[in-house]
């Protein structure tokens, strides 16, 4: 199970990134499917960048165990608004379940596996005079 989460931290990591440095850098060279995708859904082009900063630096902090569990919980959001704006524009069930869904199910592998958060017992610090 930890070899399945790494190859998909891994890839997740990579793929998030390279998703926002796409969304950053594409329309300033005339290459505007972001742009179009992104409109479609209702969203504007400060929307966007600011969707791609998000992605950037999700990705990036998917790769460090410390930032992990933030990450998968902002990119968790992250999709959650992405499949409500594509239920919204009306897309059809594969393209809204495609990308999204398998990461969604991927994030939840990984939170499970790798349990960024522990919740501590702090019962026996309790005094009572």
């Amino acid at each position: 199970m930890k070899i399945l989460k790494t190859v998909l931290v891994v890839l997740f990591g990579l793929q998030f990134t390279a998703i926002g440095i796409m969304k950053l850098v594409m329309p300033f060279f005339g290459f505007n499917m972001f742009l179009d995708n992104m409109a479609k859904l209702g969203y504007s082009h400060t929307g966007t960048i600011i969707v791609g900063i998000v992605d950037l630096l999700g990705g990036m902090a998917l790769l460090f165990p410390k930032f992990r569990g933030y990450a998968i919980i902002v990119l968790t959001l992250l999709l959650s608004g992405a499949l409500g704006a594509h239920i919204t524009a009306g897309d059809s069930l594969a393209t809204i379940l495609g990308g999204a869904g398998f990461c969604l199910i991927g994030f939840a592998f990984i939170f499970f596996v790798d349990k960024p958060f522990s919740i501590q017992d702090n019962r026996s610090n309790i005094k009572i005079s």
